[in-house]
């Protein structure tokens, strides 16, 4: 198996000398060829020692992937230096904000268009099964059929005709294209 060192020497101090850019291109580069030489099975121990767990994927590139970013982190370091937190709190200071007046940062989930943007709220949708016709509202909310209301239209295909169907592909909103 490929070992890859990383130069983790420190100083007097404490703290990792200075590298010059380009060592730490170089030494990236090394450190992401000798990746490309394990096996599944090695990048899976590989990744167990990166990041102290068992990765959850088998999938070789997803690992691969996974350990030239801790790779790379422990090259070029996961946190700022003392200088640069120093000039990020000299520029603080110099617009006036008080981050700890802001309070903790909430993550949330990027909003991004529905895939039913192009069904406005109010819009009646038509399909015939066997011998019913099945009539879906669409909703700010999602869809209402049969008295029920409904994430998406694939969840009410899948209500009527038991089966798991495209939901665009089962009321007609989009045609099945076949790669030729």
């Amino acid at each position: 198996m490929s070992n890859i060192s990383v130069n983790t020497t420190t100083n007097d101090a404490g703290a990792a000398p200075p590298a010059y850019a380009s060592d730490l291109v170089a030494q990236v580069d090394d450190a992401l060829r000798s990746l490309d030489d394990l096996t599944s099975a090695q990048l899976t121990t590989k990744f167990g020692e990166l990041y102290g767990y068992h990765p959850p994927i088998r999938d070789r590139r997803w690992k691969h992937r996974r350990c030239a970013f801790a790779v790379q982190r422990q090259i070029y370091g996961e946190d700022l230096s003392d200088h640069a937190k120093e000039k990020l709190r000299e520029i603080q200071r110099l617009l006036g904000i008080d981050l700890a007046s802001v309070g903790p940062t909430v993550r949330s989930k990027v909003s991004r268009p529905s895939r039913h943007d192009h069904l406005q709220p109010g819009t009646a949708l038509e399909r015939r099964w066997r011998d019913q016709t099945i009539r879906v509202l669409v909703r700010q909310d999602g869809f209402e059929w049969d008295g029920r209301i409904f994430k998406s239209l694939s969840a009410i295909a899948k209500a009527v005709t038991k089966q798991h169907w495209n939901g665009n592909l089962w009321f007609g909103l989009v045609s099945r294209s076949r790669k030729q």
